[in-house]
């Protein structure tokens, strides 16, 4: 005998069937959900965590020749965030390449490598983390160096606006004072301009000067720098004052007579000076004199014409002096003059007495009275030994 099923029932079936279908729909959508999730927050994770290297560190030693690199790479997980790569450039050339699969500690990631390397040259490093970013940091190798020093012709302290002059820099090394080749030789001007350096060979490097126009005049800077592989760079800086283009007729001279070479120590010797300015004399209120080696008084005798009296002082021994006037008036160019002289030690005279000898240099002083006794003494012995044989004999 069979069950008939109520209608009732049967919908009561598929309602819960259907419940079950809309649950297990849910709890997919949850799992498939929470999983979007924990990929999202790794992937977020994986992009907060991952950077490149903080900081890296070179040391080059030149006697072994090895370059010691310390990475600052900071990693909660050494094995799974680490430096995954380190090239080595020596100038802009690939010279040595590692990977590696995890970093010692969470911090710092230490290395050395042997690079052959000369003076001057450019080590570089690129440290890649192996997720992502990178750092780079280069060092210049120092080695053993000489010195050198620059000296410049002519020596120029004043040029007129627009002028040229051609100069010449000599690099001399200074152990040894030889000429040195091969130079970098670079020339800058605060003001003028200044043409390309030429090496002229021994150690010679030539350019050309030209001083600025100005409104008003002014004082350039010329700064001179040397460099060589295996020396220290060095400098040179000098000055030029830049004038005004003046007519001849309103640039000073100044004129000095007569000119002495030599003048004894105490001795007092007039000196004319005559100040002019396009052939005429220059009626000039004063002129500024400067000196080494003695006193000066100075009179205005007439128009442009000056009397110094210049008395040289008192000297033991032969010494060097100089003289020299600057003549200066608004609308001209100063003028001065200078000479240069020996101040002569003409000592002091021994002093003469009634018999013409001195104590020191005369018939009787201590030398000639030692020999003088040793000499009686002798004699004084032969006779004795002569009269004592006579009387042995008798």
């Amino acid at each position: 005998m069979s069950k008939s099923i109520n209608p009732s029932q049967n919908n009561w079936v598929r309602g819960m069937q259907m419940l079950l279908m809309e649950q297990r729909s849910r709890s997919m959508y949850l799992v498939i959900g929470a999983m979007l999730v924990l990929y999202g927050l790794t992937i977020m994770h994986w992009e907060v965590s991952a950077h490149p290297p903080e900081d890296i560190e070179l040391m080059y030693d030149y006697a072994s020749q090895i370059l010691n690199i310390t990475i600052t790479h900071t990693t909660p997980a050494p094995s799974q965030h680490y430096i995954g790569s380190v090239e080595v450039f020596r100038n802009n050339i690939s010279v040595i390449e590692e990977t590696y699969e995890s970093q010692p500690t969470v911090r710092v990631f230490y290395l050395e490598f042997e690079v052959l390397a000369e003076d001057g040259d450019v080590l570089k490093v690129k440290a890649a983390c192996n997720l992502w970013g990178e750092l780079e940091e280069e060092t210049i190798v120092e080695g053993p160096r000489e010195r050198m020093y620059i000296e410049v012709n002519p020596k120029i302290e004043e040029l007129e606006m627009g002028e040229e002059r051609d100069l010449t820099v000599n690099i001399y090394e200074v152990s040894d004072d030889d000429p040195l080749e091969g130079v970098v030789v670079q020339v800058t001007a605060w003001l003028g301009t200044v043409t390309e350096v030429n090496d002229l060979g021994l150690g010679g490097y030539s350019f050309t000067y030209t001083a600025p126009e100005l409104e008003t005049e002014d004082i350039d800077v010329i700064n001179i720098s040397a460099s060589k592989n295996g020396y220290h760079s060095t400098y040179h800086e000098f000055e030029i004052d830049i004038l005004l283009p003046l007519d001849p007729d309103r640039i000073i001279e100044v004129t000095l007579s007569p000119r002495f070479t030599m003048i004894e120590e105490g001795e007092s010797k007039e000196v004319t000076v005559i100040i002019e300015a396009g052939g005429s004399g220059l009626d000039v209120d004063d002129i500024k004199v400067d000196r080494s080696g003695g006193t000066y008084s100075t009179e205005r005798s007439d128009v442009g014409v000056f009397m110094i009296t210049f008395k040289a002082s008192e000297v033991t021994t032969n010494q060097q002096g100089w003289l020299k006037v600057t003549a200066e008036m608004e609308g001209y160019r100063s003028g001065s003059a200078q000479m240069s002289f020996t101040i002569v030690d003409i000592g002091t005279p021994d002093d003469d007495d009634d018999t013409g000898v001195s104590n020191d240099k005369g018939l009787f002083n201590t030398t000639t009275i030692a020999i003088s006794i040793i000499i009686l003494v002798i004699i004084v012995g032969i006779v004795v030994f002569i009269i004592h044989q006579r009387r042995k004999k008798g």
